[in-house]
C-alpha cells in the first residue's frame, strides 16, 4: 500500500443515527407504550420548537466568531447526517477523500437512543431498578438493529451499543453484532460509583464479555463520554473543570484493563480509545512502565501483581487511539504509542471537528510534527484496515479515485497555526479531547 499514489483515508470517528421516532420500528412490541411516553418526557427529546443544539460552555476555548459559525452549521449538518442514505453518506465522505468510516451514535439534535438518553447512556446502571435497565438495553438493541440494517459492512464499521448491566445480554449483543456485519461495540468506562454499586470492569463476571469480543473479532470502543457522571456537571458547575474531567472518566479504562489483567487474560481482545486525545495515553504508559520496572527490580515477591509484559507492550499488541481532533501533542506522542496504533478521525458531521477542512488540518499536523510518508499512511488508513479487518481490495481502488495524494498531506501549505479553525492542533499536552 505504501506504493499507492493516493493516501488511503479512513475515518475512525464518525457519528450517525436516526430521528428517535424511527427506532420505534425496531423496538419490541412490549415496549411500545413506554416508548410513546418516553418521546414526550425525555430530557433530550427535541420538539418542534427545537432547543439548544450546542452549549457554549462546552466549547469555551474557541473564539466567539468560530462558535457562532458552529451554531450556524449545527442544525444543517445534523439534519443532513440523519436524513442521509448510506449511499449519500459515503458520497459526502468521499468528497473529502474518505473511503470508509467507523460509526458511533450521535448525541445531538433528535437522534438519541431510546430509553438511554444522551449518547447511549451505556453504563453499568449502578443503583437503578431492573425495569429501567431492561428498557435501556431494549432501546440500545433497537439502535443496533437499525444500524446493522442500513450500513455497508464493506465500508462502514458500525458500533453496537452494549451495556454492562446484563452480561449475558451483552454477550448476546456482541454475537448478534458480529453476525449482522457490525465490527465494533461501544462500551462504558469504569463505573464512577465503584465500589459502592458496581464491580470493576476487570472483575471475573465481565470475562464472558471480553471472551465474546475475542471470539468474534468485534472491537471494543471507549469513546469520550464514557462513564461521565452527568449529574455532577450542572448549570452552576465551572465549564472549564467539566472540559478537563469529561475525557478523564473514559481514560481510566486503559489502566483498569491493563493493570486489572484483562488484556493479559484476553490477548486477542482489541480496544480503541476514540475522541479522547492521544497524548494522555503516552503519559499514562510512561508512568505504568515506570511502575512495572520498579516492581520487576524489587526484591519483594511481586509474582501476584506483576504482569508478564510491560504496560506499553500490551498497548502496542492490543490497543489503538482513534485520534479524532488530533493535535500536535497527540502526534508527538507516537514515539511512545507507536504510529502503528494511531488512527485519524474528523468527528463527522460535528462542526467542531475537522470536517470540511480535513486536508488542511492533516497537512498542518503532519508537516509541523515531521511525520514520514509511512507514518502518514498508517495513521490515515492502514492502521484502520488492520484494526477493523476492512478489505484493501475493496478500498484501495476507491482511494485511487477520491483520496488525497501524499504531497497534499506532506508538502507544507499556507495554513497558520493561528487560524482559529485549526485551534485544536495547538492544544497543550494534557490529554483533554
Amino acid at each position: 500500500m505504501a506504493g499507492s499514489e493516493s493516501v488511503l483515508l479512513v475515518s475512525s470517528d464518525c457519528h450517525g443515527g436516526a430521528p428517535i421516532e424511527a427506532y420505534g420500528d425496531y423496538l419490541e412490541q412490549r415496549y411500545q407504550d413506554e416508548f410513546d411516553q418516553y418521546l414526550h418526557t425525555s430530557n433530550f427529546y427535541r420538539g418542534a420548537d427545537g432547543g439548544e443544539r450546542l452549549p457554549r460552555s462546552a466549547f469555551f476555548f474557541y473564539p466567539d466568531e468560530v462558535f457562532e459559525e458552529f451554531i450556524r452549521q449545527i442544525d444543517e449538518r445534523q439534519a443532513f447526517s440523519v436524513a442521509q442514505t448510506t449511499e449519500e453518506r459515503m458520497r459526502a465522505l468521499e468528497s473529502e477523500g474518505y473511503v470508509a468510516e467507523v460509526i458511533f451514535p450521535d448525541a445531538a439534535k433528535d437522534n438519541e437512543i431510546p430509553f438511554s438518553g444522551l449518547f447511549g447512556g451505556f453504563g453499568g446502571y449502578g443503583g437503578l431498578d431492573a425495569r429501567t435497565v431492561e428498557l435501556a438495553i431494549a432501546g440500545q438493541r433497537a439502535y443496533n438493529r437499525r444500524l446493522s440494517e442500513v450500513i455497508d459492512p464493506a465500508r462502514q464499521a458500525g458500533c453496537a451499543v452494549v451495556s454492562y448491566g446484563d452480561i449475558d445480554a451483552a454477550v448476546e449483543t456482541v454475537r448478534d453484532a458480529a453476525e449482522s456485519g457490525l465490527r465494533g461495540v461501544l462500551l462504558d468506562g469504569p463505573d464512577p460509583s465503584f465500589p459502592v454499586t458496581a464491580e470493576p470492569i476487570f472483575a471475573p463476571r465481565y470475562d464472558p464479555l471480553w471472551s465474546a469480543l475475542e471470539d468474534t473479532g468485534v472491537v471494543a470502543h471507549f469513546h469520550v463520554g464514557a462513564s461521565v457522571p452527568i449529574e455532577m456537571y450542572g448549570a452552576d458547575f465551572p465549564p472549564e473543570i467539566a472540559n478537563i474531567e469529561i475525557p478523564m472518566w473514559g481514560h481510566r479504562a486503559l489502566w483498569w484493563l491493563i493493570w486489572g489483567g484483562v488484556l493479559e487474560r484476553h490477548p486477542r481482545l482489541t480496544c480503541v480509545f476514540t475522541e479522547q486525545g492521544t497524548s494522555w495515553i503516552a503519559q499514562a504508559l510512561r508512568y505504568m512502565d515506570w511502575q512495572w520496572d520498579g516492581m520487576a527490580a524489587s526484591r519483594h515477591d511481586r509474582r501476584n501483581s506483576l504482569l508478564p509484559l510491560r504496560p506499553s507492550d500490551y498497548w502496542k499488541r492490543q490497543c489503538f487511539s482513534g485520534a479524532s481532533l488530533m493535535s500536535i501533542a497527540d502526534l508527538e506522542a507516537r514515539d511512545v504509542l507507536d504510529a502503528s496504533t494511531i488512527m485519524f478521525g474528523p468527528d463527522y458531521p460535528h462542526p467542531e471537528g475537522t470536517w470540511s477542512r480535513t486536508h488542511a488540518y492533516l497537512r498542518a499536523a503532519f508537516t509541523t510534527t515531521g511525520c514520514t510518508e509511512d507514518e502518514v499512511r498508517m495513521i490515515c488508513g492502514e492502521n484502520a484496515l488492520r484494526c477493523y479487518g476492512f478489505d484493501p481490495k475493496v478500498l484501495l481502488p476507491i482511494a485511487e479515485r477520491v483520496g488525497p495524494t501524499i504531497e497534499q498531506l506532506l508538502v507544507p501549505g499556507d495554513e497558520s497555526l493561528d487560524d482559529p479553525m485549526l485551534r485544536v492542533l495547538t492544544r497543550p499536552d494534557f490529554g483533554v479531547a
